[in-house]
């Protein structure tokens, strides 16, 4: 996205509210366990993992190095980080060991996003021991240096790319004879926990077409540590959301714009996309049959390193586009940057009561969606609760199952009418997480308005302008084979 130049603090407090969400993944326990129950003829295998809080779910939209008119650079983009263990085993309700699997096991790490971020990322794994101290068991791999055509800078002796405009890069393609050296890649504050990690990578493979549709598989090996890295891209057709900006018009020094008063709203987007599927595959992570529980701690890092530019970052919200709040007619496809618009979404603060129908001064956040029937014309609303898994973890997004009235001694069941939000307007709900009773009152289903008393009145409170961010679908888990299968051991 095309940053506006703003003083430097207002640019600083700016790129903060910028970022591609990572959402739908490592929030909870992903647990994998099989049992072959043939008798003698076939050995058990048992497996299972979990993964843990990610450290945060937006990431800056911005060069990782900045400088602001001095000859130092300013690191803008945070390394996030997740924690999986890999087992080859099962734990029990107390969580011991419960059954432990006769066959040797290897496992990958899994991750599953938009070429458009995954391309963009430097990554690093390092292992945790018992005591809570890590020791580096990867170097940081950049992955658009096995990517596209790179080239050594003859000053620095560090990879550059052929051509720094990503829009313009053309993808490497690797005979197999390739090496590619991780002392040459571009240093973005790597983990040096236990000494600096280095490898000589044999690369192969590549992606063929554009940038908008491209498919193929690379594969990094290193000889020296055993590991192993494949990026997969294919074209899907994918849902993602843009963010705008939703808030308060004010004016400083002649100037109107935008205050940042609210939730942004979200354009919720269907596109063909390329996707990369990003398999790790370390030494360690493979598991013995002897008999014994094993079990390993790892902490994946994760790391921008450039803005990205495209229609989507740039776009200014027009009175056009306030046709998106109103229903279509049937077959009336509506479009945003040659992506189907399939409705919208936008998180509103309300009150939660307890079972007696009391509120003790508790808030949270519920996120309100319009999703449009294209096939018949018009349009549904749906509601889900923001809140975390666990105290202290991030926030993500929980179904809501099940509606009530309140009668003034009990809660009844009750079955709303979700064509609008005056359908909801005075009920109560709960959700997967059971976080109490959640009131709707007030709740607007137009995110020009602040409540439906507003939007029914219809005196618009907020405004919409520049876009702000990018939230994609991904996924993090783990993946097991047999190691005779694998081919190792």
């Amino acid at each position: 996205m095309k940053i506006k130049k703003l003083p430097v603090l207002t640019y600083i407090c700016y790129l903060l509210l910028v970022g591609a969400a990572l959402t739908g993944v490592t929030f909870s326990r992903y647990v994998f366990s099989s049992e072959n129950s043939t008798g003698a003829v076939l050995n058990r295998f048992i497996c299972s993992y979990d993964i843990g809080d990610m450290s945060a779910v937006t990431f800056s939209n911005a060069d990782y190095w900045q400088n602001f008119g001095t000859d130092d650079q300013t690191t803008m983009n945070m390394a996030r980080s997740v924690k999986f263990t890999v087992r080859n085993h099962t734990l029990d309700a107390d969580g011991g060991v419960d059954r432990i699997s006769d066959v040797a096991i290897d496992s990958t790490l899994r991750f599953y996003a938009p070429a458009e971020f995954t391309g963009n990322l430097a990554i690093q794994i390092a292992e945790e021991d018992e005591n809570g101290e890590y020791t580096a068991v990867t170097p940081q791999y950049v992955l658009g240096n096995l990517i596209y055509g790179i080239t050594e800078d003859p000053d620095t002796g560090l990879y550059t790319y052929e051509n720094e405009n990503r829009d313009d890069r053309e993808f490497a393609v690797h005979d197999g004879n390739t090496v590619i050296y991780t002392e040459k890649f571009i240093d973005y504050n790597a983990r040096t926990y236990g000494g600096t990690l280095d490898e000589a990578l044999k690369v192969s493979g590549g992606f063929y077409g554009t940038a908008e549709s491209h498919e193929g598989v690379i594969t990094a090996y290193s000889e020296e540590s055993g590991n192993r890295i494949t990026i997969t891209s294919e074209v899907k057709d994918s849902r993602y959301s843009v963010g705008f900006l939703r808030g308060k018009e004010v004016t400083v020094g002649g100037v109107t714009v935008v205050e940042s008063t609210s939730p942004p709203l979200y354009i919720d987007c269907l596109k063909s996309i390329p996707y990369y599927t990003l398999d790790i595959q370390l030494p360690g992570m493979n598991f013995t049959s002897d008999g014994t529980a094993q079990s390993r701690t790892y902490v994946l890092f994760i790391t921008v390193l450039e803005e990205t530019v495209n229609s989507d970052y740039s776009s200014l919200w027009s009175a056009d586009m306030d046709e998106i709040f109103t229903d279509p007619s049937a077959g009336d496809y509506r479009t945003f940057n040659e992506a189907v618009i399939e409705g919208y979404h936008f998180d509103h603060r309300v009150a939660i009561a307890d079972g007696s129908g009391n509120f003790n001064g508790e808030y949270t956040t519920v996120r309100v969606s319009r999703k449009y029937d294209y096939d018949n014309g018009g349009s549904m609303i749906s509601v889900m609760h923001v809140a975390p898994l666990s105290e202290g973890a991030t926030s993500v997004v929980h179904p809501i199952y099940d509606f009530y009235s309140w009668n003034g001694y009990s809660y009844e069941s009750i079955d709303p009418d979700m064509s609008d939000a005056g359908g909801i307007q005075g009920l109560y709900a709960v959700c997967s997480n059971g976080s109490g009773y959640i009131y709707f009152e007030d709740v607007p289903d137009d995110p020009h308005y602040d409540s439906y008393t507003g939007q029914i009145s219809g005196e618009p409170l907020y405004n919409i302008s520049e876009a702000l961010s990018k939230g994609y679908h991904s996924t993090l888990n783990v993946l097991f084979s047999q190691a005779s299968e694998s081919g190792k051991g």
